[in-house]
This record gives C-alpha cells, sequence and structure tokens, in this order.
C-alpha cells in the first residue's frame, strides 16, 4: 500500500453490486482508472433498499465479491444511501488528495456531490451498462425455462392494471413484488367484490429528487380530489408476521396543495 501522502488522487465509488455482472465490473474498473487509490463503498442491505426493493444477494455475499476484486485497494462499507460520511472520513485520512467520486449516469441527483464541491473534489460519472441488468437476467431465465409466463412481456402485463400508476416504473419493476402498493397492485386484478381506488406510487429517492415532478403529476391525476397518503415499504408485512397499524397514513389531503 502507498503511504498517504504519495497518493494524490482518492477515487470513492459506491456499488450495490447485487446479482453482479461485466457493467459491475466495467464501471469499476473505470473508477479505478480515474485514480491512484481506489475505495469502493458497498451499501448496507438498508442502504440499499432506497434502490432496490428486494435484494437477491445479501450484504456480506455482496461485499465478499468486490473484495476479491484485486484492483480495488480497500473495500468498506457504507450504511446510508449517501456516502458523504465516509467521504469525509476519507477527506481526514488523505488530507493531501483530491477526492474522486465516481457515480453511475443514470441518476439526475448524485449523493454526496454537494460534499465533494466543498473539498475542491471532482464528480465523475461513467455511463450506466443497459446490456445487463437485474431485469435482463431475469428475462434470460424466463426465457431458458419455459414456465406460466413465457416472456417479459407477459410477465409484467400480469400486473399492469388500470388506475395504478407508477411515478418511476424503471425502478419499480426491476425488483420483486412485495410491498403493500405491489399487493394492492396484485389484489386489483383478483377481487370481484372490493375496489382499490385510483393509486399512484413512488419511492423515497424520487421524492428526494423530483419533488416537483411528482406533486405536479398528483395534481394532474387526482385534482380536485381528496387523497389518502399511505406507506409501502417492505418491513411492514412478511408471510411470517405483520406490522399492521405502525405506519401513519395521513387522510383528507387537498391534491391540489403543494
Amino acid at each position: 500500500m502507498k503511504k498517504n501522502n504519495k497518493i494524490r488522487r482518492v477515487v470513492y465509488s459506491p456499488v450495490v453490486a447485487d446479482l453482479f455482472h461485466y457493467g459491475h465490473l466495467q464501471s469499476l474498473k473505470f473508477a479505478n482508472s480515474k485514480g491512484d487509490y481506489h475505495i469502493c463503498g458497498v451499501l448496507t442491505d438498508k442502504a440499499a433498499s432506497f434502490y432496490k426493493k428486494n435484494l437477491i444477494s445479501k450484504f456480506e455475499e455482496r461485499k465478499e465479491i468486490i473484495s476479491n476484486l484485486t484492483f480495488i485497494d480497500r473495500v468498506i462499507t457504507q450504511k446510508n444511501k449517501d456516502p458523504t460520511a465516509n467521504l469525509k472520513k476519507i477527506h481526514e485520512e488523505f488530507k493531501n488528495a483530491e477526492i474522486v467520486l465516481v457515480h453511475g449516469d443514470d441518476w439526475r441527483t448524485i449523493t454526496g456531490e454537494k460534499f465533494i464541491k466543498q473539498i475542491n473534489g471532482n464528480v465523475v460519472t461513467h455511463p450506466y451498462y443497459t446490456g445487463l441488468s437485474d431485469i435482463n437476467i431475469i428475462k434470460k431465465f424466463l426465457e431458458k425455462y419455459q414456465g406460466k409466463f413465457k416472456t417479459l412481456e407477459e410477465f409484467t402485463s400480469y400486473f399492469d392494471l388500470k388506475n395504478f400508476t407508477y411515478y418511476n416504473p424503471r425502478r419499480i419493476n426491476e425488483t420483486m413484488f412485495s410491498s403493500k402498493a405491489d399487493t394492492l397492485n396484485y389484489l386489483r386484478k383478483n377481487i370481484t367484490r372490493s375496489k382499490i381506488e385510483e393509486t399512484f406510487v413512488f419511492t423515497v429517492l424520487d421524492w428526494e429528487e423530483e419533488r416537483e415532478e411528482i406533486l405536479s403529476q398528483i395534481q394532474k391525476l387526482f385534482s380536485p380530489k381528496k387523497i389518502v397518503v399511505r406507506s409501502s415499504t417492505v418491513d411492514e408485512d412478511a408471510s411470517d408476521s405483520s406490522m399492521a397499524g405502525c405506519f401513519h397514513s395521513e387522510l383528507d389531503v387537498g391534491s391540489n396543495k403543494k
């Protein structure tokens, strides 16, 4: 390992790396080329839940994979979706080095960018690799194993219901089904004696990045009606437990108010 005073540029790359594939590898190799010391932060399962509702690989499994990539100098844990806490520690350790944050270009808002600018660091984006992704991997399995759903379109259309709007379907549809919103989505097609009202779904990350656009869409969909704002999280219900009533619902919210 180089001595800290010999390191001029430290690269930090946060990753989830679920179902590790070629795209992850290329992104990390790109990050590695942008400095002379590469630190990779693997998001915990809780931190990664802001990006993906259900992970297939556990944190320990994902971190073990990254730790075995020989071109990465150090692997650390990222406990929040925002890497700023880790960036501050790195900046303190490498006082004389430029800190470079490498992030995929598939997000409008890059968490950690504000701190990087404060310390005169640099943010570099890497093109999002679309050749392989969770949804494409699932598609390959569907093609290989001819079961109930023979195509991706048949699989997704099964849950494609009227009066049920996802603000960001790419983020939602790349994950498996488990939350309250997904349950209501599923039930809408199967119930005959009850009614599920028109529904609009967005994630916490969507809200933090594109609040004004979300509010605008809510106004278009529901104004001037009153709406109910409800929680939808994977922590609420499971096959062997329930947290019904533990999360707040806000009734009679004006859909035309900001």
